[in-house]
């Protein structure tokens, strides 16, 4: 399953640096390409997004600021391997066998995005009677089997009250530190990616101690600390090339060029299906 990835998508590896961020360069599609991805200074870009994630949930704004990466992940199913056998699909959150031992994100995007590619769709997909006949039904027999609707999945993992759970990628493996029987998976029907980006807003007062800051968490060393620390991927490729990144070895985090065949970015919620979506979701809540 593929799906149309926009401008920005950054090619794998990062080519080394080839330009620049400039006041005429719209820096939304440089500062997230490739080139700038293995950049080590900090570049004021006047238009640009000031989004400090992007996943997913539709078209960037194009407010001005200075958009630099600083994490990357997935999101995919954590599980307890002591509890639940590894699971290949995102069916398995809809698995009766784990009922009361499941959960997942408590966001709308989230929870359609694995109840999309569980029944077999593309997350970008606009087929509204699907979404409504298919995939909303789904949700209705998934709540059943929910311990709950989860923002820190990670806590309830590690305490053991879940066994099954719809987890962004770092999230899962800093919690094995308390519990290092839990596994995480990208399954395969795909699943989505996200960046973390930090941004100045076009009113900041002290823009320039902002770049400052963010020169500062750029520099390999201070990124590569921060990535350890928080078990998410970096963009950052000094970082990983010279060996700082302990887990750049580990294709769970840093997925091979296989697997990233199968990440997706979903662009529709405040698209096409936005309004459906936005009713199913509050009627999923209220039921």
């Amino acid at each position: 399953m593929t799906s149309p990835r926009p401008s920005w998508w950054p090619s794998w590896p990062p080519a080394p640096p080839t330009t620049s961020c400039s006041r005429s360069t719209t820096c939304w599609s440089a500062c997230a390409s490739a080139p700038c991805w293995s950049r080590s200074r900090a570049t004021s870009c006047p238009a640009s997004p000031t989004s400090t994630r992007s996943s997913a949930r539709g078209s960037p704004p194009t407010t001005r600021s200075t958009p630099s990466p600083t994490f990357w992940g997935t999101t995919g199913i954590g599980y307890d391997s002591d509890h639940v056998e590894a699971p290949t699909s995102w069916k398995a959150l809809f698995d009766p066998r784990h009922a009361g031992k499941i959960s997942v994100i408590d966001s709308k995007g989230d929870v359609f995005d694995q109840a999309l590619l569980a029944a077999g769709m593309d997350i970008n997909s606009t087929d509204k009677p699907a979404i409504r006949e298919r995939v909303y039904p789904m949700l209705r027999a998934q709540k059943e089997l929910l311990r709950a609707y989860d923002s820190n999945p990670a806590r309830a993992l590690a305490a053991g009250d879940t066994w099954i759970a719809q987890i962004d990628s770092g999230d899962l493996f800093r919690a094995q530190k308390q519990r290092p029987s839990l596994r995480y998976v990208i399954p395969e029907e795909g699943a989505v990616l996200w960046i973390d980006y930090l941004a100045i807003p076009a009113t900041a007062p002290l823009p320039g101690v902002a770049v400052r800051f963010i020169d500062f968490l750029l520099d390999p060393e201070i990124a590569a600390l921060n990535a350890n620390a928080l078990r998410f991927a970096t963009p950052n490729l000094a970082a990983v090339q010279r060996g700082l990144v302990a887990d750049a070895g580990d294709p769970a985090l840093y997925p091979s060029a296989e697997t990233r065949k199968k990440l997706l970015v979903s662009e529709n919620w405040f698209g096409e299906t936005e309004a459906v979506v936005d009713e199913l979701w509050l009627e999923l809540r209220r039921a």
